[in-house]
């Protein structure tokens, strides 16, 4: 190994001396080896189920520890490469060395930091492997499909099954539901109680109703206004609406109309699985992916409903599957999919005839029994002497079977995550400017010694105070004058980078050799920043033209390409230094006097 060691190195230094002297090759297969090691980490990180069960897997990078292993392989890796990088000091003299080839320096220095910093990729990406193997997607979307059918006898929450949730079949389907509760502060979750009380009265109540232990719903008729997304919420001709649709640039406004009386078409108010509208999982990337967060409370008064169909649909598909009233059919379902939460090590202790004996109420399918979420604790605390009647309900037929089905969402949750996870779009802007920001800095050692580099700290240090400290005296001045402090930032900014810049092209023959030289390394990151502070200005002017002329929607020079801008300015930073590379040049044989 050593002789082939010798002998490539010694190919290199015969043949391509620039690639030898910055030892690119031994660096890349080093990390090339590390990026492999750090994609079986990734693969075998998810081999047990149960890691899945937490919510934001996506991110376990950050929480496992891998990302304190990055780091320090990152710095022992450049530790070491620095070391046999600065034993060569040609390159300080830059004897030999055309523009081009100080150029093909920094290249290397980028691609080398680059290769040792970006090991989230490939750790991510072997995250990515082994869940598109292990869960694909026909299995996964069979075991949701299985999930959401059977979750209606899921029996966690009360609220799910409240007639309060029937939308189906008609006329539940057209009509809104409001309730009326005793009329106190304790039965509602908002701060500022007092600005809902017009909104939360209570209801006559000897209009036609139903009645649950201390809730009475009322349904009512609904009437419509139609008006245009420029009149706002706040219209005085649409307020009063209990919710709202906006379909393009119209909006449909609903109001209620007369009151219906619901007890011709139902006797009960009694919780029954026939309420149940919500869904357990769907895919993001479903053609009729449903953000459930609606409900049909008064406390959500003036929300806009936009999901009024698909809780009428899934409360249709509910309503067919316990109307087709099949023994068989049900256990089955009980059955896989408790065959799934084992797969899955989702704890439980549920048998498939237990838990169809809890749900199965053929006659008229009431809530008879409540299912926890998790295993009962050993002290459990109860408020007797507050407690409501819907809570003393709640707690007669609190159960101490569970299934821990919110761990089962996080599992297919996650794998949903990882699956459309884009591990290099999302990473590789940040390791290109670091990796950028790092070269920078090994070359300004490199090109001007170590004593113009620490004085280019020092004079970047003083440039940020004075900066801090001219705008903290033009605020005082002129906070009263309406002045814009952003933009006098901005352009003071602007005026000491564009001078900077200068020095070492205009005026590097006037001035002591160190000064051009601090001004030199720190013209290496001031051109990007220069070009970001133009585009800055000419964004905050655009957007002034737009809000003083109220021409809509307001896109600004950023909008142009977006997150697109991040690689487009980095090959122009790259190419502005391929031709300020001369400039180097040309200061390294200034004389020292």
């Amino acid at each position: 190994m050593k002789k082939f060691i010798t002998k490539t190195n010694k190919y290199l230094l015969e043949n391509y001396p620039n690639i030898w002297n910055t030892k690119i090759v031994w660096v890349l297969l080093i990390s090339l080896i590390l990026h492999f090691i750090f994609f079986c980490f990734g693969f075998l990180t998810f081999i047990n189920p149960e890691t899945l069960h937490e919510t934001r897997v996506v991110d376990i990078y950050f929480e496992n520890g891998t990302v304190f292993m990055n780091i320090i392989l990152f710095i022992l890796i450049t530790v070491i490469w620095l070391s046999y990088l600065f034993k060569n000091n040609t390159f300080k003299s830059l004897y030999s060395l055309k523009s081009k080839q100080l150029f093909g320096q920094l290249l290397m220095y980028i691609i080398i930091i680059l290769s040792i910093s970006s090991f989230y990729i490939s750790y991510n990406y072997g995250i990515k492997t082994y869940i598109s193997i292990n869960y694909d997607d026909e299995r996964i979307e069979d075991e949701i499909k299985k999930s959401n059918k059977v979750a209606v006898f899921f029996s966690h929450n009360l609220g799910h099954y409240t007639l309060d949730e029937r939308y189906y079949p008609a006329p539940f389907d057209t009509l809104y539901c409001s309730q009326s509760k005793p009329y106190s502060r304790a039965n509602y979750d908002y701060e500022d109680f007092e600005t809902l009380k017009p909104i939360l009265k209570p209801i006559d109540s000897s209009l036609p109703h139903l009645k649950f232990l201390d809730k009475r719903y009322y349904y009512y008729s609904l009437y419509k206004k139609i008006g245009s997304l420029n009149q706002g919420l706040q219209d005085e001709n649409y307020k009063g609406f209990v919710y709202y649709k906006t379909e393009d640039t119209l909006r449909t406004y609903y109001y209620k109309d007369t009151i219906f009386d619901i007890t011709k078409i139902e006797k009960s108010a009694h919780p029954s699985y026939y309420n149940y509208s919500s869904i357990f999982f769907q895919l993001s990337d479903s053609n009729n992916f449903i953000n459930y967060s609606y409900v049909t409370e008064p406390h959500y008064y003036g929300r806009e409903n936009e999901f009024l169909e698909e809780k009428i649909n899934l409360n249709k598909q509910s309503h067919a599957f316990l109307k087709r009233n099949d023994a068989n059919e049900i256990l089955v379902a009980l059955t896989d999919f408790l065959e799934i939460c084992s797969n899955y090590k989702v704890k439980h202790n549920l048998t498939p005839k237990v838990w169809f004996d809890l749900v199965y109420h053929p006659d008229d399918f009431k809530i008879n029994a409540l299912i926890r979420k998790e295993p009962k604790e050993d002290f459990e605390f109860f408020d007797e002497e507050n407690k409501t009647p819907i809570e003393v309900f709640k707690q007669k037929l609190l159960t101490d079977y569970y299934i821990e089905t919110n761990k089962l969402h996080n599992l297919f949750e996650n794998v949903e995550d990882i699956k459309h996870s884009t591990p290099f779009l999302d990473s590789i802007n940040v390791f290109l400017w670091l990796s950028f920001l790092i070269a920078a800095v090994i070359l300004m050692f490199r090109t001007t010694g170590l004593k113009t580099f620490i004085l280019t700290i020092v004079s970047a240090g003083v440039l940020s105070i004075f900066i801090g400290l001219s705008a903290t005296i033009y605020e005082f001045t002129y906070r009263y004058h309406g002045n814009n402090l952003e933009y006098f930032t901005m352009y003071l900014s602007l005026i000491l980078l564009l001078i900077i810049i200068l020095i070492p092209i205009s005026f590097a023959y006037r001035l002591k050799k160190i000064i051009v030289g601090i001004c030199l390394n720190l013209s290496y990151i001031g051109f990007i920043i220069f070009i970001v502070l133009v585009m800055g200005l000419i964004s905050m002017y655009q957007e002034k033209i737009c809000y003083n002329t109220r021409i809509g929607p307001c896109n600004t020079i950023w909008d142009l390409f977006n997150i697109g801008w991040s690689p487009i300015l980095f090959i122009i930073n790259l190419i502005i230094l391929y031709f300020y590379t001369k400039v180097i040049k040309k200061w390294k044989a200034l004389p020292e006097a």
